[in-house]
Protein backbone atom coordinates (compact mmCIF):
# COMPACT_ATOMS: atom_id res chain seq x y z
CA UNK A 1 0.00 0.00 0.00
CA UNK A 2 1.29 3.22 -0.80
CA UNK A 3 1.13 6.75 1.46
CA UNK A 4 -1.76 8.70 0.60
CA UNK A 5 -3.17 12.11 1.59
CA UNK A 6 -6.87 12.82 1.24
CA UNK A 7 -8.58 15.94 2.16
CA UNK A 8 -11.20 16.17 4.92
CA UNK A 9 -14.70 18.06 4.85
CA UNK A 10 -13.65 21.64 3.25
CA UNK A 11 -15.85 23.32 5.61
CA UNK A 12 -13.58 22.31 8.60
CA UNK A 13 -10.27 23.70 9.90
CA UNK A 14 -7.44 22.50 6.94
CA UNK A 15 -6.83 18.73 8.24
CA UNK A 16 -4.61 16.06 6.69
CA UNK A 17 -4.92 11.93 6.75
CA UNK A 18 -1.90 10.09 5.85
CA UNK A 19 -2.12 6.41 5.50
CA UNK A 20 0.79 4.26 5.68
CA UNK A 21 1.89 0.70 4.50
CA UNK A 22 1.20 -0.93 7.54
CA UNK A 23 -2.52 0.65 7.44
CA UNK A 24 -2.25 2.97 10.56
CA UNK A 25 -3.83 6.17 9.72
CA UNK A 26 -2.62 9.55 10.58
CA UNK A 27 -4.73 12.62 10.94
CA UNK A 28 -3.32 16.67 12.17
CA UNK A 29 -5.03 19.40 11.57
CA UNK A 30 -2.96 22.01 9.32
CA UNK A 31 -2.49 25.33 10.71
CA UNK A 32 -2.82 28.53 8.85
CA UNK A 33 -0.84 31.55 10.02
CA UNK A 34 -1.48 34.57 7.39
CA UNK A 35 -0.10 37.59 9.01
CA UNK A 36 -2.16 40.94 8.66
CA UNK A 37 -1.35 41.47 5.62
CA UNK A 38 -2.42 38.65 4.07
CA UNK A 39 -5.99 38.35 5.96
CA UNK A 40 -6.57 41.90 4.30
CA UNK A 41 -5.59 40.42 1.07
CA UNK A 42 -7.88 37.39 0.96
CA UNK A 43 -10.40 39.77 2.80
CA UNK A 44 -10.41 42.06 0.00
CA UNK A 45 -10.58 38.76 -2.59
CA UNK A 46 -13.59 37.52 -0.68
CA UNK A 47 -15.56 41.13 -1.27
CA UNK A 48 -14.54 41.42 -5.06
CA UNK A 49 -15.43 37.60 -5.48
CA UNK A 50 -18.90 38.20 -3.37
CA UNK A 51 -19.58 41.52 -5.31
CA UNK A 52 -18.54 39.81 -8.81
CA UNK A 53 -21.34 36.85 -7.75
CA UNK A 54 -24.03 39.03 -6.77
CA UNK A 55 -23.45 41.22 -10.29
CA UNK A 56 -23.21 38.21 -12.42
CA UNK A 57 -26.68 37.06 -10.44
CA UNK A 58 -28.38 40.15 -11.41
CA UNK A 59 -27.45 39.75 -14.99
CA UNK A 60 -28.51 36.37 -14.86
CA UNK A 61 -31.94 37.33 -13.82
CA UNK A 62 -32.11 40.36 -16.56
CA UNK A 63 -30.94 37.93 -19.41
CA UNK A 64 -33.96 35.62 -17.93
CA UNK A 65 -36.76 38.61 -17.55
CA UNK A 66 -35.65 39.92 -21.37
CA UNK A 67 -35.43 36.11 -22.88
CA UNK A 68 -39.43 35.54 -20.93
CA UNK A 69 -40.26 39.24 -22.67
CA UNK A 70 -38.90 38.16 -25.78
CA UNK A 71 -40.28 34.48 -26.37
CA UNK A 72 -43.94 36.29 -25.34
CA UNK A 73 -43.23 38.60 -27.98
CA UNK A 74 -42.45 36.11 -30.49
CA UNK A 75 -45.63 33.80 -29.40
CA UNK A 76 -47.74 36.96 -29.61
CA UNK A 77 -46.35 37.62 -33.62
CA UNK A 78 -46.65 34.34 -34.42
CA UNK A 79 -50.05 34.27 -33.29
CA UNK A 80 -51.18 37.50 -34.72
CA UNK A 81 -49.35 36.24 -38.53
CA UNK A 82 -51.58 33.31 -38.10
CA UNK A 83 -54.68 34.76 -37.30
CA UNK A 84 -53.86 37.18 -40.88
CA UNK A 85 -56.83 35.79 -43.74
CA UNK A 86 -55.08 34.80 -46.86
CA UNK A 87 -56.88 36.07 -50.33
CA UNK A 88 -57.02 34.45 -54.11
CA UNK A 89 -54.66 35.51 -56.36
CA UNK A 90 -55.83 33.37 -58.63
CA UNK A 91 -55.53 30.89 -61.01
CA UNK A 92 -51.87 30.20 -62.60
CA UNK A 93 -50.08 27.63 -64.55
CA UNK A 94 -47.68 25.31 -62.99
CA UNK A 95 -44.01 25.91 -63.55
CA UNK A 96 -40.82 24.71 -61.90
CA UNK A 97 -40.26 28.70 -61.24
CA UNK A 98 -43.61 29.44 -59.91
CA UNK A 99 -43.67 26.09 -57.40
CA UNK A 100 -44.53 26.84 -53.54
CA UNK A 101 -41.61 24.95 -52.19
CA UNK A 102 -41.49 24.65 -48.24
CA UNK A 103 -44.69 22.25 -47.57
CA UNK A 104 -46.53 20.07 -49.59
CA UNK A 105 -49.55 17.87 -48.81
CA UNK A 106 -52.04 15.72 -50.58
CA UNK A 107 -54.85 14.94 -48.71
CA UNK A 108 -57.79 12.99 -49.85
CA UNK A 109 -60.13 15.02 -47.81
CA UNK A 110 -58.23 18.38 -49.20
CA UNK A 111 -60.73 21.69 -49.06
CA UNK A 112 -59.72 25.46 -49.39
CA UNK A 113 -60.27 26.07 -45.20
CA UNK A 114 -58.02 22.56 -44.47
CA UNK A 115 -54.90 24.26 -46.69
CA UNK A 116 -55.01 27.03 -45.52
CA UNK A 117 -54.65 25.86 -42.08
CA UNK A 118 -52.16 24.11 -43.04
CA UNK A 119 -50.66 26.86 -44.56
CA UNK A 120 -50.98 29.38 -41.78
CA UNK A 121 -47.54 30.48 -40.86
CA UNK A 122 -46.36 30.60 -44.76
CA UNK A 123 -46.71 33.74 -46.68
CA UNK A 124 -48.43 31.56 -49.61
CA UNK A 125 -50.46 28.65 -50.14
CA UNK A 126 -51.57 26.97 -53.76
CA UNK A 127 -54.07 23.96 -54.53
CA UNK A 128 -53.88 21.89 -57.78
CA UNK A 129 -55.07 18.51 -58.62
CA UNK A 130 -58.25 18.78 -56.19
CA UNK A 131 -56.08 17.29 -53.03
CA UNK A 132 -52.65 18.72 -53.42
CA UNK A 133 -51.50 21.88 -51.41
CA UNK A 134 -48.59 23.47 -51.10
CA UNK A 135 -47.24 25.72 -49.13
CA UNK A 136 -43.70 28.83 -49.07
CA UNK A 137 -43.10 32.10 -48.28
CA UNK A 138 -41.24 33.08 -51.91
CA UNK A 139 -43.52 32.91 -54.99
CA UNK A 140 -42.10 33.77 -58.20
CA UNK A 141 -45.77 35.13 -60.33
CA UNK A 142 -46.44 34.04 -63.42
CA UNK A 143 -48.83 35.09 -65.76
CA UNK A 144 -52.54 34.19 -64.41
CA UNK A 145 -54.00 31.84 -66.77
CA UNK A 146 -58.15 31.45 -67.37
CA UNK A 147 -60.13 31.13 -63.93
CA UNK A 148 -62.20 28.10 -65.72
CA UNK A 149 -58.32 26.17 -65.96
CA UNK A 150 -58.47 25.94 -62.45
CA UNK A 151 -61.63 23.91 -62.53
CA UNK A 152 -61.08 20.97 -60.45
CA UNK A 153 -63.24 20.34 -57.33
CA UNK A 154 -61.80 19.65 -53.86
CA UNK A 155 -61.58 16.15 -52.75
CA UNK A 156 -62.98 17.88 -49.92
CA UNK A 157 -65.55 19.61 -50.53
CA UNK A 158 -67.38 19.34 -53.95
CA UNK A 159 -68.63 22.71 -54.12
CA UNK A 160 -65.52 24.45 -54.22
CA UNK A 161 -62.21 24.55 -56.51
CA UNK A 162 -58.77 23.34 -55.55
CA UNK A 163 -56.58 23.92 -58.57
CA UNK A 164 -56.64 22.03 -61.41
CA UNK A 165 -54.33 19.73 -63.86
CA UNK A 166 -50.94 21.60 -64.35
CA UNK A 167 -53.13 24.67 -62.68
CA UNK A 168 -52.44 26.08 -58.96
CA UNK A 169 -55.20 28.30 -57.30
CA UNK A 170 -52.42 30.69 -55.37
CA UNK A 171 -53.52 32.36 -52.18
CA UNK A 172 -50.88 35.31 -50.57
CA UNK A 173 -51.28 36.22 -46.76
CA UNK A 174 -53.36 39.76 -46.26
CA UNK A 175 -50.55 41.56 -44.74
Amino acid sequence: MKPSIQCMDPSLPPSCSCSCSNGITFNQTLSVNLDEEERAHTTKLEKILTARQTELVNELETTKQALEVARNNHTACVEEWNEKPFTYLGCYENSASNRLSDLAVTDGLMTIPRCAKICQSFRYYGLEYGSRCFCGNTWKSSPAVEPSKCNWKCEGDHKTMCGGNGNTGFYQKMI
